[in-house]
């Protein structure tokens, strides 16, 4: 997890959300949030560990700057890792961590770095279309970067909500002319709340070459 994060959901809810995407369920002794302080105000949240608990045998860990809501490794994003940290973990989170660090392009480089080769990564991030924005946030940073450190897959989504409904793009940059390949800029304008996010898979490098992660390892660290 970059930064401690808050589930927004009690334990009959997570049960529900678990159970209707047809995940066998694990456990259901939900430990309850107790350290975060910017939860929705909802008594008895569970906690980010106890809903991966739930579905998956993993252990779960929050970096953030300070310790001030339990977070196990204490780092600043806009600094890169050491080195101990590169390469040890199965899956990363971002609940929007990267709209609050000024330094975006080394936070992001931190999070490819943490990751396993094969690893995953979900960001999520508040982001917008405004041409005097102080960090935009757009598609095509994303994109750009997962392209260049030669990511498995990426899927970069924009999705802009108001009071009433929401919308949901996703960017692709390919174009096929005249059997030519080109490249699009993203177009989408938005006046709502708006956030990018992103699905991204690390490719996985062996001694024999580049292959894909079907073969991670069972137990896995977020």
């Amino acid at each position: 997890m970059i930064g401690r994060q808050n589930t927004g959901l009690i334990p009959g809810e997570a049960k529900h959300l678990i159970e209707r995407n047809g995940i066998p369920l694990l456990r259901d002794d939900f430990e309850i949030e107790k350290n975060t302080i910017h939860s929705t105000g909802r008594d008895g949240e569970i906690t980010d560990r106890a809903f991966f608990a739930a579905f998956s045998n993993c252990s779960v860990e929050a970096i953030d700057v300070s310790d001030y809501e339990s977070a196990e490794i204490v780092h600043d994003m806009s600094v890169p890792i050491p080195d101990h940290l590169k390469g040890q973990f199965d899956f990363i989170y971002d609940g929007s961590s990267l709209d609050n660090i000024f330094n975006v392009a080394t936070a992001m480089q931190n999070v490819s770095d943490l990751l396993k080769p094969g690893g995953r990564c979900v960001l999520m991030n508040w982001s917008n279309s405004f041409p005097t924005a102080y960090a935009m946030l757009s598609p095509d940073w994303f994109m750009d970067f997962f392209a260049y450190h030669e990511y498995e897959d990426a899927r970069v989504l924009v999705v802009a909500v108001d009071a009433v409904h929401g919308r949901v793009w996703r960017y692709d940059p390919l174009v096929i002319h005249d059997n030519q390949y080109g490249y699009q800029c993203s177009s989408i304008t938005t006046h709502e709340t708006r956030a990018t996010i992103c699905f991204a898979e690390k490719i996985r490098q062996t001694n024999q070459g580049w292959i894909s992660s079907a073969n991670a390892l069972p137990r896995r660290k977020c």
